[in-house]
């Protein structure tokens, strides 16, 4: 369990409780030499994604918040790329980098509705730090999709409903619903769809 603190429309604290484990998981498979040079690569690019995102969308603090995943994936990170790998994400390839622009952008039109969001906390997701998390294989590793953790349920309902509008009109390809105050955002997911509840 953890404590979410909305403190802006970009600024978000992780605050855990103290029961919490943030231990490494029992099962875990490493990653190998070449998909740490991934991530590695990605961090290089850190700077320029940053730059990029800010010039496209206007919002800085989002901008940071794509390249910073959850405080809860952590152990899985560390137990994937060790813990002399900063706990930061870019994807490296430049192409991908429109989905989590676009990602900015509707998190910014659903607050221009008075639809509050408190956080980012997944753009890419890597494997093997993906599987190691339980994650879907053909979502997050390419870079597709964003999840976005919402201020509150009656935040997350309205923008499920005003993101379903908006996937009739062509702006995400899947939009998946948690029951919590949570969506996943797929861009450019390879599966147009939904789960979890669906668009009316």
């Amino acid at each position: 369990m953890a404590i979410y603190v909305c403190l802006t429309s970009t600024a978000f604290v992780h605050l855990a409780t103290a029961h919490i484990d943030f231990s490494p998981p029992k099962k875990c498979q490493p990653a190998s030499v070449v998909q740490k040079r991934q991530v590695l690569a990605g961090l290089a690019r850190l700077n320029q994604f940053l730059s990029e995102c800010k010039n496209a969308t206007g919002n800085e603090g989002w901008c940071e918040e794509l390249t910073r995943p959850s405080e809860e994936g952590r152990p899985y990170f560390e137990c994937s790329y060790g813990k002399d790998v900063d706990y930061r994400l870019v994807h490296p390839d430049r192409k991908t980098w429109k989905n989590a622009f676009r990602a900015v952008e509707l998190i910014q039109k659903l607050k221009d509705e008075d639809i509050r969001a408190c956080g980012i906390y997944y753009w890419w997701r890597p494997e093997p730090f993906n599987r190691n998390a339980g994650g879907a294989p053909t979502r997050h590793p390419y870079g597709t999709s964003v999840d976005v953790r919402f201020c509150s349920m009656k935040d997350m309902e309205k923008a499920h409903s005003r993101l379903c509008s908006l996937r009739k009109q062509g702006f995400l390809k899947a939009l998946g619903y948690y029951n919590s105050p949570e969506l996943h955002l797929g861009i450019s997911d390879t599966k147009a769809n939904t789960w979890g509840k669906d668009c009316p």
